[in-house]
C-alpha cells in the first residue's frame, strides 16, 4: 500500500514533471517576449533578441541562486539569523528612503472621479 524509499540520493527527490512544467512556462514566456518586442526592435535597428537575452540572463541567475539554495542546509541559517536580519534591515530602510521621493511616472492627476497617470514630458519640452 505505502512504499518506502530506500534510495536517499537527492536526485531521486526531484519532481521531474514540475521541473518540465516550469521549463515549458519559461520557454513560452521567452517566446512571448520575443514576439511582442521583435517588430519595435527591428524598427529601431536593435537586436531582436535584446529583451530575450536580458530575460535569459535573469533566468540563469535565478537558476544558479536556486541551486545554491537547494544545497545550503537551512538549519545553518537558523544559527545566522541575527546576521541576516542585521544585513536586511538597513537595505529595507534604503529602499524606503529611495521610494519616498516621487518620480515623474508615479504622479497621478485627478480628473473627476478618475485618477490617471501624469503624462511624461519629452526631453525637448523641458
Amino acid at each position: 500500500m505505502f512504499s518506502v524509499r530506500t534510495n536517499t540520493h537527492p536526485i531521486f527527490h526531484i519532481d521531474w514533471l514540475m521541473l518540465m512544467a516550469a521549463g515549458a512556462v519559461t520557454a513560452l514566456g521567452l517566446l512571448m517576449i520575443y514576439s511582442s518586442t521583435r517588430t519595435r526592435l527591428e524598427l529601431n535597428s536593435t537586436s531582436t533578441l535584446y529583451y530575450v537575452e536580458r530575460q535569459g540572463l535573469a533566468l540563469g541567475i535565478g537558476i544558479v541562486l536556486a541551486l545554491i539554495a537547494s544545497v545550503v542546509d537551512y538549519r545553518k541559517l537558523q544559527e545566522l539569523w541575527p546576521l541576516l536580519y542585521g544585513a536586511t534591515l538597513p537595505l529595507l530602510f534604503v529602499v524606503a528612503l529611495r521610494r519616498s521621493r516621487p518620480r515623474q511616472h508615479d504622479r497621478v492627476v485627478q480628473r473627476g472621479a478618475v485618477a490617471v497617470p501624469a503624462r511624461r514630458r519629452s526631453p525637448s519640452s523641458r
